[in-house]
């Protein structure tokens, strides 16, 4: 008679995102790897839908943007599926202070991109996000992958 329970964030109702993040020191390379997302859907844009989806991972020093990046489209079928390595320089000492956005993107039938979801990593956030990038920087060179809510 054990009463196992299991604690969760709240779902936002935009999605997860499955990525995997790892620092190789000798280099200061930061690897951000999205892997792929699931149950993207978005309430008030209810046509986009269907279309393709690419995600913009932009690297930030304290609240500086520094670099922005982005995947391949990958085709949406409200799981898509990316598994595509994003790499920046980040020198070490600027990595504690440093954090990752990613952004979900869907474009409309006129190109116009618009925003599903978003998730921070670092220091300055909360819950998972804040548990991942702990892991990487007690974890040098190990790959350490995270489902995450995406929120707008």
């Amino acid at each position: 008679p054990f009463l196992y329970l299991h604690f969760q964030e709240p779902s936002t109702g935009h999605g997860e995102v499955l990525l995997s993040i790892s620092y190789l020191p000798a280099a200061n390379r930061l690897l951000v790897v999205i892997i792929k997302a699931k149950n993207l859907h978005s309430k008030q844009l209810k046509d986009l839908l269907g279309n393709d989806v690419s995600v913009k991972v932009t690297l930030r020093h304290q609240s500086l943007k520094l670099k922005k990046k982005q995947t391949k489209r990958a085709k949406h079928k409200i799981n898509p599926v990316w598994n595509e390595m994003i790499m920046f320089e980040v020198p070490h000492e600027l990595l504690r202070a440093s954090s990752v956005e990613l952004e979900m993107l869907s474009q409309d039938a006129a190109g116009q991109s618009h925003v599903l979801g978003k998730c921070s990593l670092g220091l300055h956030v909360t819950g998972t996000e804040r548990n991942h990038w702990e892991e990487m920087l007690r974890n040098p060179r190990r790959q350490i992958a995270m489902w995450h809510q995406l929120h707008m």
